[in-house]
């Protein structure tokens, strides 16, 4: 997937949750995460106890995204990003830049140095 299509694409902070948790899941487990595990994660992680039906319709729209897959194995659906980690945190903190620092970055790392 181009760069260029990943900067214009608009994610909710519940997909943007999900894929944190795809992330974060991947990163400790080394596996890719199913249903199951992705709605554990999330309660666990982050207090959110969705349904079943409510993960699957964040899952559908990411993946109509590109910015997933999911592989099914049996009864099983296995989802994993498209985008790898890093391009992904990359783009946020673009964003980031862009809507609070007018895309400045020296503002932005001055900012991050002395607030965090």
């Amino acid at each position: 997937m181009e760069e260029q299509k990943l900067e214009m694409m608009e994610l909710s902070s519940c997909e943007k949750l999900i894929l944190g948790c795809m992330y974060s899941y991947e990163q400790k487990t080394k596996k890719r995460p199913e249903l199951k595990a992705l709605m554990q994660w999330t309660s666990e992680k982050h207090g959110r106890n969705w349904k079943p039906q409510t993960v699957c319709t964040f899952i559908s729209r990411m993946e109509k995204k590109g910015l997933l897959k999911s592989e099914k194995v049996g009864r099983v659906s296995y989802y994993e990003p498209l985008v790898p980690y890093e391009t992904y945190i990359q783009m946020e903190f673009e964003e980031l830049c862009n809507v609070f620092f007018d895309g400045d970055r020296k503002k932005m790392k001055s900012f991050v140095r002395m607030n965090l």
